[in-house]
This record gives C-alpha cells, structure tokens and sequence, in this order.
C-alpha cells in the first residue's frame, strides 16, 4: 500500500504541476478567440461559452491547441537561428580561406593577399606570381598597415623564394610604368613595362644561366 500511495502522490503531484504550468504560459497571454465584454465587465466569447483566460477544453483554442502551436513557433524560430548562424559561419569561413576573391584564370600570376611563409603552396621551381604582402603577425594596433604592398615572388629551381616590391613608376609621356625593385646592388637594375601583365609574360618566358653550376633561372637571382 505504502508503494501505491506514493506512486499515486506522485502522479498527482506530477499533474499538478504540470496544470499549474498551463496556468502560468496561457493565464497572461492574449485570447486567441475573439471575445466581448458583458455587462459585468468579463471578456466573454458566447459562441465558446468561456470567459478570458478560460479556454474551450477541445480544438485549436484550447490549452493544449495553445501549447502546440506556441511549441511549434519556438522550434521554427529555433531552426531559423540555427540555419543563419551556420550561413554567417560559413560567410566567415570563406572570407578566412580568401581576403578577396581571386579568378581562376588568374591564380597563376595573382595569389591575392598572402603573407611570405604562405607563397610555397602555390609556387614551383622557376615561377612567379603577384601577390599583396600580409604581415606574418599583429602585436600592436600599430602593425595594422593601411594598405598591403604589390610583390612579385619567384621560386628559385632549388625551391628558395625571392619576394620584391612591385615599384610602380612613370613614362616620360606620364603613363603608369612597372618594375621589379630590387635592392641588390649585385644585380641588374630590372626592366621597366607599361602593364602587369607585360612584367609577367616578361619572367615567365625569361631565362638565365649560371655559368658556374649551370643552373638555368627565370629572373635573376643573387647567385651564392
């Protein structure tokens, strides 16, 4: 008896809170029928026979129409904010992978913006590519730049990487001009083009060989 009477304690206990519950998330709630105010002054809906905030006991305006449609609500906006912070994620994602969106046709002479120790991944022996100069890394608000230098990269055929400053310059009519900068005072001034491009089909089809170890470059590097 002592097994029976608790379970039935519970039970009730259990129902009890769970009405007290209803009360609580429908008593100050809006109606969701349309009501009328009587002589003494009660919020009354005569087609339902129930006074605010009583519910029908069946159909959508009832207690448990209520909670249905309240539970259903909350998981549709639950759904939605989990939908748009996982595209805002993703939003971010990308725009880690890539600072700025770079076409395919150009990505093999343009790598967008980089620091150094990544060119490696897109360079082999003897090629060269454009890219904007990241800083490796930000200590101080000061190491932010306001802008991100024009380089060229070049792998040497023994896998060693040149990085120069993109100069740009101009003609003695006042057009833009482009050159390779380099500071090296063992090597040649570098040639001066009118385009981008031009300074890149330029390296790209240029070649030199050492006449010590006859190794054979596409841009001319210090030779050690």
């Amino acid at each position: 008896m002592d097994d029976l009477a608790a379970e039935v304690w519970a039970r009730s206990r259990s129902k009890t809170r769970n009405n007290t519950e209803q009360r609580r998330e429908t008593s100050l709630t809006p109606p969701s029928y349309s009501v009328v105010e009587n002589k003494r002054g009660d919020l009354v809906n005569p087609v339902l026979k129930v006074k605010w905030p009583e519910r029908p006991a069946k159909g959508r305006h009832s207690v448990q129409g209520y909670l249905r449609r309240k539970r259903a609500k909350e998981h549709g906006q639950k759904v939605e904010r989990t939908e748009n912070s996982s595209s805002c994620s993703d939003s971010i994602d990308e725009a880690d992978r890539s600072a700025i969106p770079v076409a395919k046709k150009l990505k093999s002479r343009f790598v967008g913006i980089k620091p150094e120790s990544k060119l490696r991944t897109y360079l082999k022996p003897t090629e060269s590519v454009l890219y904007y100069q990241q800083p490796e890394e930000y200590f101080t608000i000061a190491d932010i730049p306001l802008s991100y230098p024009l380089m060229f990269a070049y792998m040497s055929c023994e896998g060693k990487i040149y990085s120069y400053r993109v100069k740009e310059t101009k003609g003695r009519d006042g057009a833009k001009m482009w050159q390779v900068y380099v500071k090296d005072k063992n090597l040649p001034d570098q040639p001066v083009f009118r385009s981008l491009d031009a300074m890149l089909n330029y390296y790209h089809t240029f070649a030199i060989m050492f006449k010590e170890n006859g190794r054979v470059e596409s841009f001319p590097i210090p030779n050690h």
